[in-house]
């Protein structure tokens, strides 16, 4: 299963109730672990998904940096995750 560096900022900390944290999962794309993370911080998915917008959210972000690659803003909720994946919510 891939582990997952998480880091949280702004008011987000506030929700999860922490700075950080490395994450075990079997999620493979960010709708999947926004899914996840909605179960254990319930409210997760409507800051990033808003129900009534049904896509990610444009006054929130998603920084995603992976070994090799230049970090980059997630926009697309099926992009897919790989492990030691570094991701920062806010």
């Amino acid at each position: 299963m891939p582990v997952l560096h998480l880091r949280y900022a702004t008011w987000i900390i506030t929700l999860t109730g922490k700075w950080e944290e490395y994450l075990e999962t079997e999620s493979k794309t960010m709708l999947e672990l926004i899914c996840e993370l909605d179960k254990k911080y319930p409210g997760f998915k409507d800051i990033f998904i808003p129900p009534e917008i049904g896509k990610l959210n444009i006054r929130t972000a998603i920084n995603l940096s992976r070994s090799g690659k230049p970090t980059k803003g997630v926009i697309d909720p099926e992009e897919k995750l790989f492990d030691n994946d570094m991701l920062l919510f806010y």
